[in-house]
Order: C-alpha cells, then structure tokens, then sequence
C-alpha cells in the first residue's frame, strides 16, 4: 500500500510544480525541476507496475479478482 501512495504522491507533487513553474521549465530557467519530473514518471514501476501491487494486496485481503 506505502508503495502505491508513494509513487501517487511523488507523481502528483512534481506534477503541480510543472503547472506552478510553467515554461520556465522547458526553458531551463527553473534549473533541474524538469529532471525531477521526468524521474518521477517511472516510480511507479519500481518494484512492479501498480495494477500488480493492487493485484497482490486485493489477494492479501482475500477479495475478489
């Protein structure tokens, strides 16, 4: 579950600082936030893509597929 938030919360934060720096961004004026961003993306794979983590913990709760 840490995992799944983490990744949500990581992806969502760097997210608002792209709406929030808007083209300074794509410019370099905002220095490495665009870097920042693009790491961010693929935290949620780390480990296995979301839909599998959803998928183990669902089992861990005995819910339905």
């Amino acid at each position: 579950m840490a995992k799944l938030l983490w990744a949500d919360a990581e992806q969502s934060l760097q997210h608002l600082a792209m709406d929030i720096l808007g083209a300074d961004c794509m410019t370099g004026a905002a220095g490495e936030w665009l870097g920042s961003y693009f790491t961010s993306r693929p935290v949620s794979v780390y480990g296995g893509s979301a839909q599998i983590q959803k998928n183990i913990i669902a089992r861990m709760l005995g819910l339905p597929r």
